[in-house]
């Protein structure tokens, strides 16, 4: 028998607040099952991620109860209410289980973990809400899963869930005005099709998609949305405004089957309140109309970075303005703001009064290097509003300097750009995190890889560097004078900004595992590139996938799919060290269920989802090119291990 803490709320309810029953309800998860037999005892918990609620004060709870059906029942749940007398009060589920029989258990003792996305109680409850929230293993990732078909079946049958399409190069954002994740675009494989661009000899082609989808947390499943608008786009960027909006902006698209590729001068917004006017048969669509990104697409731009300044205003950094060449994956960049591009590196976007509309205005200052794939990071709690921009590469390779883009709260006009600080090794293709005022740079490559030993051709081109990246998406090679390039252009370093010091330093031994601890294992990792990274609420970082650069023995090395399977979990304070927690890794065979150029999202109560991705076989240790591109539909739920 398993005893759930249940937590009731005995309050005095006052004038501005009455209350609601919570019907929470207990899923397993279609894999890693095993460990819910030791469960004793659950605590529940119920947040105002608003902070507006002051009657949801965990404390006041502590009724225990004994659990035999998977269904807790909280009552008396207090909610919040306007002084207009409105119902507006949004609502997280958590809940902990435990193998301890104690009622207050010990961290340590938490094998269970889940939560749900931003709830709202509405008028239409009738007082009661119905929940449903992933019985998940702490420190696994699972595939996501039909809570409720879980829920009734118990262990009867498979229950996991996919996405509607299988994809990379997409974005996932989560919007708290729906608690659900918006997946737009990518690129995908194809067998034919006017843009399905396949090469030589190859079974299959690639080519953009215009689809998208939601995932809600509250049911483990994916909805298909109607098309957004044209044309389909990958590489593109997603930036949240407020909690109901989201941006999106630029991307790819190939254009033929000879992999012609052009750079998008076009944005659009997804809209929570269009959505759930669309969801009620009241709106044809969640989207709003396309919106011109300058007079003639000037500033299109694609590998960029951007995020929110505020509620209503967006940036956009760097990126490329147009790709060159034959075709795809042998195209030759033009970067926005070189010599002979009159493109601004910076623009900013402002959401009209409707806010489903608004308008991208340049700024008057460039970066002083001009860049793509540069890492946006906001400082917080800065006069004026100023944000960093973190590596990155140009046509000549990677770049170690880290620019300041100051008064971002007022007009375009009033950016300044200056120098801020160094890196100690320049990078792209890595992850920028802050926690805390201290920024953690992770992974990267240090140069251009040279992969034309490999047979993979860049003719015709002004320079390869840009082509052999492409192609590294669609091969990775095997052996020979193309995989050590490949091995070195990669670094092992781990580096960090300080935004109090405004400097930059490398961690010396960032990745030595405490041999008394039997929590994790020996850390082998020498890098990643196209992997991601999440800050935790409790102030650590989590990284994974990507291409992974493991260490053999000596000097070997090899670079897969599979070695980025296992995640680190990175301290910043005091000093920065990344560990490999045992079994926090993606969900399924080490061969298969590797990906890079995914998304990891972060949801409330620090749940991590993992969606789409490349992956693909190995085949490095036979010596073989290996075929990279492996789109994939399977998204997973993980739980970092808990902090003491």
């Amino acid at each position: 028998m398993i005893r759930f803490i249940i937590f009731t709320v005995l309050l005095s309810l006052g004038a501005c607040s009455n209350s609601r029953q919570i019907d929470v309800r207990v899923a397993q998860m279609c894999k890693n099952r095993s460990f819910t037999q030791h469960i004793q005892t659950v605590r529940v918990v119920v947040e105002d991620p608003t902070r507006r609620n002051a009657a949801l004060d965990e404390e006041r709870y502590g009724v225990s109860s004994d659990y035999t059906t998977g269904q807790i029942n909280l009552e008396g749940v207090p909610t919040y209410m306007t002084s207009e007398g409105d119902l507006d009060s949004p609502f997280v589920v958590r809940w902990f289980g435990s193998e301890s029989p104690e009622p207050q258990f010990e961290a340590s003792t938490i094998l269970g973990y889940g939560a749900s996305g931003h709830l709202a109680f509405s008028d239409d409850d009738n007082g009661d809400r119905q929940v449903f929230l992933p019985l998940m293993q702490v420190g696994r990732f699972s595939p996501t899963t039909d809570l409720k078909r879980s829920f009734d079946l118990v262990n009867a049958g498979e229950v996991c869930s996919q996405m509607v399409a299988d994809r990379y190069g997409h974005t996932a954002t989560y919007v708290p005005a729906l608690g659900k994740v918006l997946l737009v675009g990518g690129r995908t494989t194809c067998d034919s099709g006017e843009t399905c661009r396949r090469q030589a000899g190859e079974g299959i082609g690639v080519t953009d998609l215009v689809t998208a989808e939601l995932f809600d947390p509250g049911t483990g499943l994916f909805e298909e949305l109607p098309l957004p608008p044209p044309p389909a786009r990958s590489f593109h960027s997603a930036t949240l405004l407020g909690e109901d909006i989201v941006l999106i902006a630029g991307g790819r698209r190939l254009r033929n089957t000879d992999g012609a590729e052009e750079v998008l001068g076009t944005a659009y917004l997804f809209s929570a309140t269009l959505y759930k006017s669309y969801s009620n048969g009241d709106a044809a669509s969640p989207w709003t109309n396309a919106i011109a990104m300058g007079t003639n697409a000037r500033y299109a731009r694609v590998h960029h970075s951007a995020m929110a300044i505020t509620e209503r205003k967006a940036l956009l950094a760097g990126g490329i303005f147009k790709l060159n060449g034959p075709g795809f994956p042998s195209l030759d960049p033009d970067l926005v703001g070189v010599e002979g591009n009159t493109a601004p590196t910076i623009v900013v976007f402002e959401l009209g009064a409707d806010r489903h509309s608004g308008e991208f205005t340049p700024a008057s200052s460039f970066l002083n290097r001009p860049r793509a794939g540069g890492k946006l990071v906001k400082r917080p709690n800065q006069s004026g509003g100023k944000a960093l921009i973190i590596g990155g590469f140009d046509t000549t390779g990677a770049i170690a300097a880290v620019e300041e883009i100051s008064n971002l709260n007022g007009p375009p006009s009033d950016i300044i750009v200056s120098e801020y600080t160094t890196l100690p090794e320049a990078v792209f293709g890595h992850t920028a995190t802050d926690v805390n005022g201290k920024v953690l740079v992770y992974g990267g490559f240090t140069s251009f890889p040279d992969l034309s030993s490999a047979g993979l051709s860049c003719d015709g081109l002004s320079s390869p560097n840009f082509c052999n990246l492409e192609w590294l998406r669609l091969r990775i090679p095997g052996s020979g004078v193309a995989k050590e390039n490949l091995i070195q252009s990669m670094t092992h370093k781990v580096q960090v900004v300080d935004l109090g010091t405004e400097s930059a330093f490398e961690v010396g031994n960032a990745r030595e595992t405490d041999p008394a601890s039997s929590d994790f294992l020996p850390n082998d990792l020498a890098g990643r590139v196209w992997h991601q990274a999440v800050a935790l609420d409790d102030g650590r970082v989590v990284i994974g996938g990507g291409l992974g650069r493991k260490h053999l023995r000596d000097n070997e090395y090899e670079v897969t799919h599979e070695a980025g399977v296992a995640f680190e979990v990175c301290e910043v304070e005091p000093t920065a060290f990344c560990q490999v927690p045992k079994s926090f890794r993606f969900s399924g065979d080490r061969n298969s269920s590797g990906r890079s150029d995914f998304r990891l999202t972060r949801l409330p109560g620090d749940v991590l989802l993992a969606t789409g991705g490349r992956g693909g076989l190995t085949g490095i240790q036979q010596g073989q090119d290996t075929p990279a591109l492996n789109p994939s539909r399977v998204a997973q739920l993980g739980v970092a291990p808990l902090r003491d």
